[in-house]
């Protein structure tokens, strides 16, 4: 395998394993990506502070605001942040904002586990899928009364004459 595929591999077990299978919304809203971060060295006020201490949702929408730019490559940075506007807003209107609506919006109203891994062509994306379903079915297989793990897939592809689509069913036997 190539080292995007082992990756990928690895970033799908940790959302399926650790993360529980949760839609990647549910995790944000939960802060799973999040760093503890002592907020007392931050210059915000005590209600910030307590908003993002209490909602993690909060939190992770505060730790996305600052999340560092990495450099384009000519070595000038216009900013420090990612999103420098929407972090003073959550210092100025911490207790104005829906978070939890916001963090839906994020990543489209999805409430399902909507995993995308994007690979440059040639990289293998084909194999990568099927050794998805094939872990998938194996652990499925090893603990059947586990949710997290499918078992069964329906696969779409196009059929050769590029007019329809086919319909391949997968199941564990």
């Amino acid at each position: 395998m190539r080292e995007a595929q082992i990756q990928a591999l690895l970033v799908y077990l940790f959302l399926k394993i650790a993360g529980g299978n949760k839609p990647l919304s549910s995790l944000f809203r939960e802060n799973f990506f999040g760093h503890p971060e002592d907020l007392s060295y931050l210059n915000i006020n005590q209600n910030v502070r307590n908003i993002l201490e209490t909602n993690p949702t909060a939190k992770a929408l505060f730790d996305l605001s600052r999340t560092p730019i990495k450099s384009n490559g000519n070595g000038k940075k216009t900013q420090k942040t990612q999103f420098p506007e929407l972090e003073r807003y959550i210092i100025k209107h911490p207790d104005k904002i829906d978070y939890e609506t916001i963090s839906k919006r994020l990543f489209y109203g999805a409430e399902y586990p909507d995993y995308l891994f994007s690979l440059p062509m040639g990289a293998g994306k084909t194999f990568l899928m099927a050794a998805f379903i094939y872990l998938d079915l194996y652990f499925a297989l090893n603990e059947p009364d586990n949710p997290i793990f499918a078992h069964n897939f329906l696969i779409l592809a196009p059929s050769g004459l590029k007019s329809s689509i086919m319909l391949i069913p997968l199941t564990q036997v």
